[in-house]
């Protein structure tokens, strides 16, 4: 045929560089339009040969010349919206959609062989090299006579690979001829992407997968052309779409999930672990304390001895009897006691069971199922060791410090007993029990138990001198009493619901009975002591007691004295017989005897007079530490509760301006005198600090000492107003402040309110008023000043110039506060002024609570007393508790004033609300006090012949209501009946014994002064 001419009416789109064939030799082959199937519908073109068309011819050419099916390039049948007619096409273009877009997709062409005897194996061809060889040859003997042209497009290939709702792949069709198309497929439908080219998001193609497409067999390389035999590969890439769709975290959210739950696991069981060793550790450390209890309790066999019985007890039920039937003779008690728990036969080991019955009734019926434990040990010193004076000094102090005082004293001694080897059998109070003898049996168990009490002796004295800074007055008094006695005793395991091992027999009786008639600082024992120390050649120990002491139940009794080491070494008699290294502050070290027995000469009168001053300032020293460290541990408290950020220049400018114009001041302290002192502005913003924050510049502590021992050096050497009334004051005042109940829910009318303004704050502010706490203790500290050791009107008498100042009202009172004052004003006392106020405000309190706190000791003078009393009754009165107003600050603040007032006027007589030993001692003291002052011409009136009923007429008319209001503000919880007991029992004791304990305290003081007349005319003679 000849070439198709190239016209507008006939053109056919060129997407692969050319359509027709343009040299007239390849139309070797003819391929009629109407050899096609199905036959054309138009008649015009049915012998169009479609060899013409250059696709076509190319594959018609490869696959004449291999004999093997060959696909075409891409092509698009139309551009340009311009397509061939069907007469050229024929029925092989597919037909347009409603948008024809068929025509201008991309399609290939592939076109299968037919060969002369229709052989079925020309897939096989192609395969190998071999095939391809064998498939040429054969190509002359079965040529190919016919082809089968198939034409398709991709879009229709690619469509339906998705279900609906599976968005967002792309499909780029690469073929090894360079063509290239990108599709995206959204859900069964397949849309090219602009034109021939690769498209596809780069972001993803890590993700690329490829498909092979191969209707059959293709060697790479075998077609030099590039335009016949294509192959093809579909590579398929995901878009953002879905990406986005099927991209999450879930499995690096699992794999976060599974390791949060793996180290959870992990931490349970870490923590699991800690709290199990942590259980452990208290399970071993209960059991190590508990074997350190059993330890101080039992002794070494003993402790086998329980655990023995305890371990066989559930294998000796199911052999009792046999058991029973072959028991051994019981050995001696030497055997036993060496072989306490080393027994090896069965009867032995039944013996020393603790098994205890199954129930009470067979307790009632039969005793104890076990044998119990316990011996008789016939050779052992038994000790009584006692506190004198303690149950006084226990009234006086808060339960931890007696609990300090015990757990000290006791714990010394236990320190001592183990390294001597003396068993601790119990403490009973403040009496402390220990023998020695057993379980181990010594011959020398007296000389043992002597050395062991005169070194307790000495550990005594130092320990309560140590513990006086921090526990107080007149604990440096207190002294042991020891009592004992050598015999046989009964000792064992005293079993029930808490076993203890108990000592048992007329020596334990015997050892209490030398405890209780013995002196304070003294070891007292037994005939039979004294016969085994002399035994054992220590005669030089012991000291016969001069009078015989009465005994219950034993009658008039010979007993000794064991002496101190220094006095056990003294040939001669110039040491101080029976001295003691306590003493007082207003008296000597040395007692009454001491005296009569010493002082027989100017020299040795001097020796006790230097030996009284020098124990006296020590004993001052001790009380002014002690009172020092109340003072700081509150001066730091008030400071925690002030803002950190201190005052301002212009707060201390106005400091020093009030300063100069109290000290100026024309009015005395009794004008000052409020109504009632305010509470301060309450701060909601400022949080209190812990006083384990605040640090006291040691200037300021060294300061604080200072000004208590100036104030003591300003105490008159008096019996009752004295520096040490002073201190006992102070420690009323600190218990009184410990015991103050503070309020756990302030609420007023249901709604929330300031503390202070509470109704069920029931320490009116006391308990946040840090500078009320620290006045208060101040005020027990200076109360009592300079007190000449007579009563106001009195004093009024003797120097009319005070008087007329202080207009003859609490005239003692105001002057205290005016030398306390001045002395804290100085400039030496700088920076302790600066810890106890920081402004204007804080200082005008601070001198309105120590003049109001002071001036209430002062109980006697008509118009404050009426005063205070109309205060309370505005107060605390019924009127008040019945009328239905609101609570203002004003309220809050008077009865906070008259609190305190009667917080000091209870501690300043506190001694009546204490234990009856106390009592009578200040009782005593006052007395002196009064009655020197008669002697000396002062007073006018014997006080001895009223002083029987004015104490009675004291606790009904003062003492007794007192500890009413106490507990009628309800502040000082259990206290106020503490108080009021001991000062009801106090009544009715004085009541009974009060005649003659004043001829007693007559007596005694007319001994005192005849003593002091002596030392006066020794004293003369000397000079």
């Amino acid at each position: 045929g000849l070439p198709v001419p190239q016209n507008e009416s006939y053109y056919i789109p060129q997407p692969l560089e050319q359509s027709f064939v343009e040299e007239e030799d390849d139309y070797t082959h003819y391929l009629p339009l109407w050899q096609t199937y199905p036959t054309p519908r138009s008649v015009d073109s049915i012998n169009r040969n479609l060899v013409e068309f250059y696709t076509i011819n190319r594959l018609l050419h490869h696959l004449v010349e291999t004999g093997e099916p060959a696909l075409s390039k891409l092509f698009v049948p139309c551009l340009d919206q311009v397509c061939p007619p069907e007469s050229f096409y024929g029925p092989i273009l597919p037909s347009t959609d409603d948008n024809g877009d068929h025509g201008t997709q991309p399609h290939i062409m592939l076109m299968q062989p037919i060969t002369q005897n229709f052989d079925d194996h020309a897939h096989e061809y192609g395969k190998d090299e071999k095939h391809h060889e064998e498939r040429h040859v054969d190509q002359e003997n079965n040529p190919v006579v016919a082809i089968i042209v198939g034409i398709f497009q991709f879009d229709a290939y690619l469509q339906n690979v998705l279900h609906e709702g599976a968005n967002g792949v792309e499909a780029v069709v690469k073929n090894s001829c360079g063509d290239i198309a990108t599709y995206l497929l959204n859900g069964p439908e397949a849309v090219l992407v602009d034109g021939l080219q690769d498209t596809h998001t780069s972001d993803y193609e890590r993700y690329k997968q490829v498909m092979e497409f191969e209707p059959f067999p293709w060697h790479e390389g075998e077609d030099d052309e590039s335009d016949v035999n294509c192959h093809y590969e579909i590579e398929v890439y995901p878009t953002t779409v879905i990406y986005e769709k099927y991209h999450t975290n879930k499995p690096a959210m699992l794999t976060l999930g599974v390791v949060i739950v793996f180290a959870f696991t992990c931490l349970v069981f870490f923590v699991y672990d800690r709290f199990v060793q942590m259980r452990q550790e208290k399970v071993l450390d209960t059991a190590q304390r508990s074997n350190a209890i059993v330890a101080s309790l039992f002794p070494a066999e003993v402790r086998k001895r329980l655990m023995y019985g305890k371990d066989r007890k559930d294998k000796s039920k199911s052999k009792k009897s046999s058991i029973l039937m072959n028991t051994r003779p019981a050995e001696g008690p030497k055997f036993r006691l060496n072989n306490f728990l080393n027994e090896s036969n069965v009867a032995g080991g039944e013996a020393t069971s603790n098994a205890t019955p199954a129930t009470q009734a067979d307790v009632d019926k039969k005793g104890m199922v076990d044998a119990p434990i316990a011996d008789l040990f016939p050779n052992t010193t038994v000790l009584f060791a006692d506190i004198a004076g303690f149950t006084a000094w226990a009234s006086v102090r808060e339960p931890t410090q007696v609990f300090t005082l015990l757990e000290t004293v006791y714990s010394a001694f236990d320190s001592i007993a183990k390294r001597r080897r003396v068993f601790k059998v119990e403490t009973i109070g403040d009496c402390y029990v220990a023998v020695t003898g057993l379980p181990e049996a010594r011959d020398d168990h007296a000389v043992l138990m002597a050395k062991f009490a005169r070194e307790c002796l000495t550990k005594m004295s130092e320990v309560t001198g140590k513990l006086e800074v921090t526990l107080g007055p007149e604990t440096g008094e207190l002294a042991m009493r020891f009592g004992l006695h050598s015999g046989p005793v009964t000792a064992g395991v005293l079993r029930g619901e808490k076993s203890r091992f108990q000592l048992f027999g007329d020596t334990v009786n015997t050892a209490a009975r030398m405890e209780s008639n013995g002196i304070k600082n003294k070891i007292h024992c037994s005939t039979e002591t004294a016969e085994e120390l002399i035994r054992l050649g220590k005669e030089k120990w012991i000291e016969k007691r001069e009078d015989m002491i009465e005994a219950k139940g034993k009658g008039k009794l010979q007993t000794y004295w064991i002496l101190s080491r220094e006095q056990s070494r003294k040939a001669s008699g110039d040491s101080l017989h029976g001295g003691s290294s306590h003493g007082s502050i207003s008296g000597a070290s040395m007692g009454d005897e001491d005296l009569e027995n010493v002082v027989h000469s100017p020299e040795s009168l001097q020796i006790i007079q230097h030996i009284r001053r020098v124990e006296a300032d020590a004993k001052n020293e001790r009380l002014a530490r002690w009172i020092t460290d109340l003072l700081v541990v509150s001066l730091k408290e008030m400071m925690a509760a002030r803002p950190e950020s201190g005052p301002s220049a212009k707060d201390k400018e106005a400091v020093v301006a009030l300063e100069n114009t109290i000290s100026s001041f024309s009015i005395t302290p009794l004008d000052e005198i409020p109504a009632f002192v305010p509470l301060p502005k309450f701060e909601e913003d400022v949080v209190a600090r812990s006083i384990d924050d605040i640090k006291l510049d040691p200037r300021v502590e060294e300061q604080v000492f200072k000004y208590v021992m100036a104030i003591g050096s300003l105490y008159r050497d008096n019996p009752f107003h004295n520096f040490e009334h002073c201190s006992h004051v102070a420690m009323s005042v600190r218990k009184l402040l410990s015991r103050i109940v503070s309020p756990e829910n302030p609420i007023h009318d249901g709604k929330q309110i300031d503390l202070r303004l509470s109704v069920d704050d029931n320490t009116y502010g006391i308990t946040s008023d840090k500078m009320a706490q620290f006045a208060v203790i101040f005020g027990a500290l200076i109360h009592d000043v300079d007190h000449r050791g007579i009563p106001n009107f009195v004093l009024g008498k003797e120097d009319p110039n005070m008087a007329t100042k202080y207009k003859g009202k609490a005239i003692a009172e105001q002057r205290s506060v005016d030398l306390a004052w001045s002395i804290l004003m100085s400039h030496e006392y700088k920076q302790l002024r600066e810890c106890i106020y920081t402004t204007r405000e804080e200082l005008h309190r601070f001198r309105q609570l120590v003049v109001n706190t002071v001036l209430a000791t002062d109980i006697f003078d008509p118009d404050l007393g009426k005063n205070r009393k109309d205060r309370w009754n505005r107060a605390f009165g019924e009127d008040k508790a019945s009328a239905e107003e609101a609570i203002t600050l004003d309220d809050v603040s008077r009865k906070s004033t008259i609190v305190v007032e009667h917080l000091i006027q209870a501690s300043d007589v506190a001694h009546t609300m204490q234990h009856w030993q106390v009592y009578v001692k200040w009782n005593e003291r006052l007395f002196q006090e009064m009655y020197a002052a008669y002697k000396e011409g002062r007073t006018e009136k014997d006080p001895s012949e009223g002083w029987f009923k004015g104490e009675l007429w004291f606790f009904d008319n003062y003492v007794l209501p007192l500890t009413k209001k106490l507990e009628q503000c309800q502040v000082f919880g259990v206290s106020s009946d503490e108080y009021y007991n001991y000062a009801k029992q106090n009544r009715h004791e004085w009541e009974t014994r009060g005649h003659q304990m004043v001829e007693d305290f007559k007596k005694r003081f007319e001994q005192r002064q005849k003593k002091k007349e002596q030392e006066l005319a020794l004293f003369k003679y000397s000079e």
